[in-house]
Protein backbone atom coordinates (compact mmCIF):
# COMPACT_ATOMS: atom_id res chain seq x y z
CA UNK A 1 0.00 0.00 0.00
CA UNK A 2 3.30 2.26 0.45
CA UNK A 3 3.03 2.43 -3.47
CA UNK A 4 -0.70 3.71 -3.96
CA UNK A 5 -2.01 7.08 -5.61
CA UNK A 6 -4.29 9.16 -4.60
CA UNK A 7 -5.15 10.68 -8.06
CA UNK A 8 -7.65 7.76 -9.02
CA UNK A 9 -10.52 8.24 -6.56
CA UNK A 10 -10.67 12.19 -7.27
CA UNK A 11 -9.31 13.36 -10.45
CA UNK A 12 -9.29 12.88 -14.44
CA UNK A 13 -7.56 14.43 -17.25
CA UNK A 14 -8.72 15.90 -20.64
CA UNK A 15 -5.96 15.84 -23.20
CA UNK A 16 -5.80 18.49 -26.06
CA UNK A 17 -7.41 15.97 -28.64
CA UNK A 18 -10.17 14.91 -26.45
CA UNK A 19 -9.39 12.18 -24.42
CA UNK A 20 -9.61 11.10 -20.79
CA UNK A 21 -6.06 9.81 -18.94
CA UNK A 22 -6.29 8.85 -15.34
CA UNK A 23 -3.34 11.44 -14.88
CA UNK A 24 -0.89 13.98 -17.28
CA UNK A 25 1.77 11.41 -16.94
CA UNK A 26 -0.13 7.80 -17.62
CA UNK A 27 1.26 5.62 -20.44
CA UNK A 28 -2.33 5.36 -21.93
CA UNK A 29 -5.46 6.70 -22.46
CA UNK A 30 -8.93 6.04 -20.95
CA UNK A 31 -9.88 3.06 -23.93
CA UNK A 32 -13.34 3.42 -25.59
CA UNK A 33 -14.19 7.04 -23.99
CA UNK A 34 -13.64 10.70 -25.80
CA UNK A 35 -15.22 14.10 -25.15
CA UNK A 36 -15.76 14.52 -29.23
CA UNK A 37 -17.83 10.59 -28.85
CA UNK A 38 -19.96 12.32 -26.24
CA UNK A 39 -18.57 10.76 -22.99
CA UNK A 40 -18.35 12.84 -20.03
CA UNK A 41 -16.12 13.37 -17.41
CA UNK A 42 -18.12 11.07 -14.82
CA UNK A 43 -18.27 8.29 -17.57
CA UNK A 44 -14.76 8.07 -17.47
CA UNK A 45 -13.93 8.38 -14.30
CA UNK A 46 -16.57 5.58 -13.46
CA UNK A 47 -15.44 3.64 -16.28
CA UNK A 48 -14.12 -0.27 -15.74
CA UNK A 49 -10.73 0.80 -17.01
CA UNK A 50 -10.37 3.33 -13.67
CA UNK A 51 -12.33 0.96 -11.52
CA UNK A 52 -9.20 -1.88 -12.64
CA UNK A 53 -6.37 0.83 -12.13
CA UNK A 54 -8.13 1.57 -8.48
CA UNK A 55 -7.74 -2.36 -8.20
CA UNK A 56 -4.01 -2.59 -8.76
CA UNK A 57 -3.48 -0.15 -6.46
CA UNK A 58 -5.53 -1.43 -3.38
CA UNK A 59 -3.97 -5.11 -4.40
CA UNK A 60 -0.50 -3.31 -3.72
CA UNK A 61 0.30 -3.71 -7.76
CA UNK A 62 2.07 -0.46 -9.71
CA UNK A 63 0.27 -0.21 -12.89
CA UNK A 64 2.04 0.20 -15.68
CA UNK A 65 0.27 3.21 -16.92
CA UNK A 66 2.13 4.90 -14.05
CA UNK A 67 5.99 3.80 -15.71
CA UNK A 68 6.65 7.69 -15.43
CA UNK A 69 6.36 7.39 -11.36
CA UNK A 70 7.97 4.48 -11.08
CA UNK A 71 11.19 5.38 -13.13
CA UNK A 72 11.18 8.65 -11.30
CA UNK A 73 11.33 7.13 -8.17
CA UNK A 74 13.56 4.60 -8.77
CA UNK A 75 15.67 7.19 -9.81
CA UNK A 76 15.70 9.16 -6.27
CA UNK A 77 13.23 12.14 -7.96
CA UNK A 78 9.84 12.95 -6.41
CA UNK A 79 7.14 11.66 -8.84
CA UNK A 80 3.42 13.37 -9.41
CA UNK A 81 2.29 10.30 -7.46
CA UNK A 82 4.28 11.37 -4.55
CA UNK A 83 3.67 15.41 -4.70
CA UNK A 84 -0.13 14.41 -4.76
CA UNK A 85 -0.18 12.00 -2.08
CA UNK A 86 1.40 14.97 -0.13
CA UNK A 87 -1.13 17.65 -1.42
CA UNK A 88 -4.47 15.96 -0.85
CA UNK A 89 -3.78 12.81 1.66
CA UNK A 90 -5.15 9.61 0.61
CA UNK A 91 -8.45 8.34 0.94
CA UNK A 92 -9.54 4.96 -1.00
CA UNK A 93 -12.70 4.80 1.04
CA UNK A 94 -14.77 7.15 -1.41
CA UNK A 95 -14.07 7.86 -4.89
CA UNK A 96 -15.49 11.52 -6.10
CA UNK A 97 -14.30 14.26 -8.74
CA UNK A 98 -12.88 16.83 -6.32
CA UNK A 99 -9.88 17.56 -8.64
CA UNK A 100 -10.10 18.29 -12.80
CA UNK A 101 -7.11 18.81 -14.75
CA UNK A 102 -8.15 20.27 -18.09
CA UNK A 103 -6.44 20.63 -21.29
CA UNK A 104 -8.98 22.67 -23.15
CA UNK A 105 -7.62 21.93 -26.66
CA UNK A 106 -4.73 22.89 -28.47
CA UNK A 107 -4.73 26.74 -28.84
CA UNK A 108 -1.65 28.19 -28.37
CA UNK A 109 0.50 30.95 -29.52
CA UNK A 110 4.25 29.10 -29.36
CA UNK A 111 5.74 25.99 -30.63
CA UNK A 112 7.99 24.35 -28.11
CA UNK A 113 10.57 22.43 -28.99
CA UNK A 114 9.49 19.79 -26.57
CA UNK A 115 5.84 20.11 -28.03
CA UNK A 116 3.88 19.31 -30.81
CA UNK A 117 0.80 19.12 -32.96
CA UNK A 118 -1.64 17.25 -30.59
CA UNK A 119 -0.77 20.50 -27.82
CA UNK A 120 -0.47 23.41 -30.03
CA UNK A 121 -2.17 24.85 -33.51
CA UNK A 122 1.04 26.72 -33.83
CA UNK A 123 2.90 23.76 -34.33
CA UNK A 124 0.13 22.28 -36.03
CA UNK A 125 0.43 24.91 -38.46
CA UNK A 126 4.23 24.58 -38.83
CA UNK A 127 3.77 20.67 -39.28
CA UNK A 128 0.76 20.95 -42.23
CA UNK A 129 3.29 23.18 -43.94
CA UNK A 130 6.55 20.29 -43.43
CA UNK A 131 4.20 17.81 -44.52
CA UNK A 132 2.82 15.91 -41.82
CA UNK A 133 0.04 14.08 -41.78
CA UNK A 134 -1.65 13.68 -39.18
CA UNK A 135 -1.32 17.67 -38.10
CA UNK A 136 -4.56 18.62 -40.05
CA UNK A 137 -6.24 16.51 -38.21
CA UNK A 138 -5.20 17.07 -34.89
CA UNK A 139 -5.35 20.39 -35.67
CA UNK A 140 -9.27 20.27 -36.00
CA UNK A 141 -9.37 17.76 -32.98
CA UNK A 142 -8.10 20.45 -30.75
CA UNK A 143 -10.86 22.54 -31.70
CA UNK A 144 -13.41 20.53 -29.57
CA UNK A 145 -13.76 22.67 -26.69
CA UNK A 146 -15.90 24.74 -28.60
CA UNK A 147 -17.97 22.28 -30.45
CA UNK A 148 -18.75 19.82 -27.11
CA UNK A 149 -21.27 22.08 -24.95
CA UNK A 150 -22.28 18.99 -23.04
CA UNK A 151 -18.76 19.47 -21.28
CA UNK A 152 -19.02 22.66 -19.74
CA UNK A 153 -22.66 21.87 -18.76
CA UNK A 154 -21.38 19.05 -17.00
CA UNK A 155 -18.62 21.22 -15.12
CA UNK A 156 -21.54 23.93 -14.09
CA UNK A 157 -23.18 20.99 -12.06
CA UNK A 158 -19.63 19.48 -10.62
CA UNK A 159 -19.21 23.10 -9.21
CA UNK A 160 -20.08 22.21 -5.59
CA UNK A 161 -17.52 19.32 -5.31
CA UNK A 162 -15.11 20.26 -7.34
CA UNK A 163 -11.92 21.53 -5.37
CA UNK A 164 -9.05 22.07 -7.31
CA UNK A 165 -8.88 22.74 -11.39
CA UNK A 166 -5.61 22.43 -13.15
CA UNK A 167 -5.52 24.61 -16.47
CA UNK A 168 -2.92 23.60 -19.29
CA UNK A 169 -2.52 23.58 -22.59
CA UNK A 170 -2.40 24.74 -25.66
CA UNK A 171 -2.07 28.07 -23.79
CA UNK A 172 -5.01 28.78 -20.95
CA UNK A 173 -5.08 32.24 -21.12
CA UNK A 174 -6.23 32.26 -24.36
CA UNK A 175 -8.69 29.66 -23.98
CA UNK A 176 -11.87 32.28 -23.30
CA UNK A 177 -14.23 29.05 -22.39
CA UNK A 178 -12.64 28.26 -18.96
CA UNK A 179 -12.77 31.83 -17.62
CA UNK A 180 -16.97 31.62 -17.92
CA UNK A 181 -16.84 28.38 -16.27
CA UNK A 182 -14.60 30.55 -13.24
CA UNK A 183 -16.88 33.13 -13.49
CA UNK A 184 -19.72 30.86 -13.39
CA UNK A 185 -17.97 29.46 -10.34
CA UNK A 186 -17.94 32.85 -8.50
CA UNK A 187 -21.43 33.19 -9.36
CA UNK A 188 -22.49 30.63 -7.41
CA UNK A 189 -20.75 30.78 -4.33
CA UNK A 190 -18.24 27.61 -5.10
CA UNK A 191 -15.14 29.59 -5.79
CA UNK A 192 -14.31 30.33 -2.43
CA UNK A 193 -13.63 27.18 -1.89
CA UNK A 194 -11.43 26.01 -5.11
CA UNK A 195 -8.10 26.18 -5.90
CA UNK A 196 -6.61 27.05 -9.55
CA UNK A 197 -3.38 25.88 -11.03
CA UNK A 198 -2.16 27.36 -13.85
CA UNK A 199 0.38 26.27 -16.22
CA UNK A 200 1.32 29.19 -18.54
CA UNK A 201 4.08 30.11 -21.33
CA UNK A 202 4.51 33.37 -19.61
CA UNK A 203 3.49 35.67 -22.81
CA UNK A 204 -0.16 36.72 -21.78
CA UNK A 205 -0.83 38.38 -19.27
CA UNK A 206 -5.25 38.53 -18.28
CA UNK A 207 -6.60 41.75 -16.66
CA UNK A 208 -9.88 40.46 -16.80
CA UNK A 209 -9.15 37.79 -14.84
CA UNK A 210 -6.98 39.23 -12.52
CA UNK A 211 -9.44 42.18 -11.28
CA UNK A 212 -12.91 39.89 -11.67
CA UNK A 213 -12.27 36.75 -11.32
CA UNK A 214 -9.39 35.49 -9.54
CA UNK A 215 -9.79 37.73 -6.27
CA UNK A 216 -12.65 35.17 -5.35
CA UNK A 217 -11.11 31.82 -5.42
CA UNK A 218 -9.50 30.11 -2.58
CA UNK A 219 -5.85 30.22 -4.19
CA UNK A 220 -4.82 31.17 -7.68
CA UNK A 221 -1.07 29.21 -8.46
CA UNK A 222 0.64 30.74 -11.68
CA UNK A 223 3.68 28.23 -12.66
CA UNK A 224 5.20 29.25 -15.57
CA UNK A 225 7.02 26.85 -17.84
CA UNK A 226 10.65 28.42 -17.98
CA UNK A 227 13.24 26.03 -19.10
CA UNK A 228 15.86 28.36 -20.43
CA UNK A 229 17.06 31.53 -20.45
CA UNK A 230 18.12 34.60 -23.48
CA UNK A 231 18.27 33.19 -26.38
CA UNK A 232 17.92 29.69 -25.25
CA UNK A 233 14.68 30.42 -24.04
CA UNK A 234 14.09 31.54 -27.22
CA UNK A 235 14.92 29.28 -29.60
CA UNK A 236 13.14 26.03 -27.42
CA UNK A 237 9.96 28.36 -26.75
CA UNK A 238 9.73 29.99 -30.14
CA UNK A 239 8.81 32.67 -31.14
CA UNK A 240 8.33 33.87 -27.23
CA UNK A 241 10.97 37.41 -26.23
CA UNK A 242 12.45 36.16 -23.35
CA UNK A 243 12.64 39.78 -22.02
CA UNK A 244 8.37 40.22 -22.50
CA UNK A 245 8.06 37.00 -20.32
CA UNK A 246 10.47 38.17 -17.71
CA UNK A 247 8.28 41.86 -17.68
CA UNK A 248 5.06 39.54 -17.65
CA UNK A 249 6.57 37.39 -14.91
CA UNK A 250 7.10 40.40 -13.00
CA UNK A 251 3.63 41.85 -13.05
CA UNK A 252 2.53 38.24 -11.95
CA UNK A 253 4.86 38.27 -9.38
CA UNK A 254 3.67 42.40 -8.30
CA UNK A 255 0.32 41.07 -7.71
CA UNK A 256 1.06 39.09 -4.51
CA UNK A 257 1.29 41.92 -2.63
CA UNK A 258 -2.44 43.36 -3.51
CA UNK A 259 -4.26 39.47 -3.83
CA UNK A 260 -2.77 37.30 -1.19
CA UNK A 261 -4.17 34.38 -2.62
CA UNK A 262 -2.23 34.65 -5.77
CA UNK A 263 0.88 32.37 -6.17
CA UNK A 264 3.68 31.69 -8.63
CA UNK A 265 5.78 28.73 -9.32
CA UNK A 266 8.60 28.20 -11.59
CA UNK A 267 8.48 25.00 -13.52
CA UNK A 268 11.34 23.81 -15.55
CA UNK A 269 11.38 20.80 -17.18
CA UNK A 270 14.31 19.00 -17.82
CA UNK A 271 15.08 18.05 -21.13
CA UNK A 272 18.23 17.62 -23.35
CA UNK A 273 17.75 21.21 -24.45
CA UNK A 274 18.64 22.67 -21.25
CA UNK A 275 20.28 20.13 -19.03
CA UNK A 276 23.84 21.73 -20.21
CA UNK A 277 22.10 24.80 -18.63
CA UNK A 278 20.39 24.21 -15.41
CA UNK A 279 23.18 26.25 -13.64
CA UNK A 280 22.13 29.36 -15.08
CA UNK A 281 18.43 28.39 -15.07
CA UNK A 282 19.14 28.30 -11.28
CA UNK A 283 21.10 31.12 -11.24
CA UNK A 284 17.89 33.23 -12.95
CA UNK A 285 15.09 31.66 -10.43
CA UNK A 286 17.13 33.00 -7.57
CA UNK A 287 16.49 36.34 -8.79
CA UNK A 288 12.80 36.21 -8.89
CA UNK A 289 10.12 36.29 -6.58
CA UNK A 290 8.71 32.81 -6.55
CA UNK A 291 6.64 30.98 -4.18
CA UNK A 292 7.78 27.22 -5.26
CA UNK A 293 10.13 26.41 -7.87
CA UNK A 294 9.64 23.00 -9.07
CA UNK A 295 12.04 20.69 -11.49
CA UNK A 296 10.47 18.01 -13.42
CA UNK A 297 11.78 15.72 -16.27
CA UNK A 298 10.72 15.41 -20.06
CA UNK A 299 9.38 11.89 -20.40
CA UNK A 300 8.32 11.90 -24.32
CA UNK A 301 8.58 12.81 -26.72
CA UNK A 302 11.45 10.18 -26.31
CA UNK A 303 14.36 12.54 -28.86
CA UNK A 304 14.21 14.87 -25.98
CA UNK A 305 14.25 12.80 -22.89
CA UNK A 306 17.69 13.38 -21.72
CA UNK A 307 17.69 8.81 -20.83
CA UNK A 308 18.21 8.44 -25.03
CA UNK A 309 20.99 11.03 -25.52
CA UNK A 310 24.30 8.85 -26.89
CA UNK A 311 26.18 7.75 -23.96
CA UNK A 312 29.50 9.93 -24.78
CA UNK A 313 27.32 13.58 -24.23
CA UNK A 314 25.45 11.83 -20.85
CA UNK A 315 29.67 11.57 -19.51
CA UNK A 316 30.05 15.26 -20.34
CA UNK A 317 26.69 16.68 -19.05
CA UNK A 318 27.44 14.62 -15.84
CA UNK A 319 31.03 16.25 -15.33
CA UNK A 320 29.64 19.78 -16.19
CA UNK A 321 26.58 19.16 -13.36
CA UNK A 322 29.01 17.36 -10.87
CA UNK A 323 30.90 20.81 -11.00
CA UNK A 324 27.95 22.94 -10.58
CA UNK A 325 28.03 26.26 -7.80
CA UNK A 326 23.91 25.85 -7.36
CA UNK A 327 23.60 25.51 -3.65
CA UNK A 328 20.48 24.47 -1.46
CA UNK A 329 17.11 23.22 -3.93
CA UNK A 330 19.02 23.79 -7.20
CA UNK A 331 22.18 21.43 -6.00
CA UNK A 332 19.79 18.45 -5.05
CA UNK A 333 17.95 19.08 -8.36
CA UNK A 334 20.88 18.99 -10.71
CA UNK A 335 22.06 16.07 -8.22
CA UNK A 336 18.93 14.28 -9.19
CA UNK A 337 18.85 14.89 -12.82
CA UNK A 338 22.18 12.90 -12.90
CA UNK A 339 21.19 10.08 -11.25
CA UNK A 340 17.39 10.48 -14.00
CA UNK A 341 19.91 10.58 -16.70
CA UNK A 342 22.27 8.05 -16.05
CA UNK A 343 19.67 5.66 -14.57
CA UNK A 344 19.04 4.17 -17.92
CA UNK A 345 20.64 4.15 -21.60
CA UNK A 346 18.14 3.94 -24.20
CA UNK A 347 19.09 5.46 -26.91
CA UNK A 348 19.48 4.12 -30.47
CA UNK A 349 20.57 5.07 -34.00
CA UNK A 350 16.84 5.18 -35.48
CA UNK A 351 16.37 7.94 -32.24
CA UNK A 352 19.23 10.07 -32.86
CA UNK A 353 17.79 9.79 -36.72
CA UNK A 354 14.22 11.38 -35.66
CA UNK A 355 16.03 13.65 -33.29
CA UNK A 356 18.35 15.18 -36.32
CA UNK A 357 15.42 15.27 -38.88
CA UNK A 358 13.24 16.90 -36.14
CA UNK A 359 15.92 19.71 -35.32
CA UNK A 360 16.95 20.57 -38.98
CA UNK A 361 13.32 20.55 -40.00
CA UNK A 362 11.87 23.23 -37.54
CA UNK A 363 15.72 24.83 -37.82
CA UNK A 364 15.25 25.47 -41.86
CA UNK A 365 11.64 26.31 -41.22
CA UNK A 366 11.92 29.16 -38.28
CA UNK A 367 15.51 30.17 -39.65
CA UNK A 368 17.33 29.25 -35.99
CA UNK A 369 20.30 26.67 -35.72
CA UNK A 370 20.24 24.51 -33.29
CA UNK A 371 24.11 24.37 -33.48
CA UNK A 372 24.66 28.13 -33.06
CA UNK A 373 22.89 27.74 -29.53
CA UNK A 374 23.97 24.48 -28.72
CA UNK A 375 27.37 24.52 -29.09
CA UNK A 376 28.06 22.03 -26.44
CA UNK A 377 26.44 19.72 -28.75
CA UNK A 378 29.25 19.40 -31.62
CA UNK A 379 28.57 16.51 -33.51
CA UNK A 380 24.88 15.82 -32.75
CA UNK A 381 23.43 16.03 -35.91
Amino acid sequence: MDKICTLPWMHIETTPLGEFRPCCLAEDSIPGYNITQGHTLQDAFESEYMNNLRQQFLGGKQPSTCAKCWALESAGGTSKRMISNQKFGVATNKKQLKFLDLKLGNICNLKCRICGAWSSSKWAQEEIALGNKNAREWLNQGQWPRQQHKLWEEIIDLLPSVEYFEFTGGEPFLIKEHFDILEKSVELGTSKHQQIHYNTNGTTFPEHAVENIWPYFKEVEIAFSIDDVGERFEYQRFPANWEEVNQNINRFNNLKTKHTNIKTQVCCTINMQNIFNLEAVANWINLQSFDYVFYNYLHEAKEWNVQYLPKHFKDVIQTKLLSNKAHGLHKTELGKAIVFMMDKDLGNDQLHWQRKEKIKASDTFRNQSFTDIHPEYKGLL
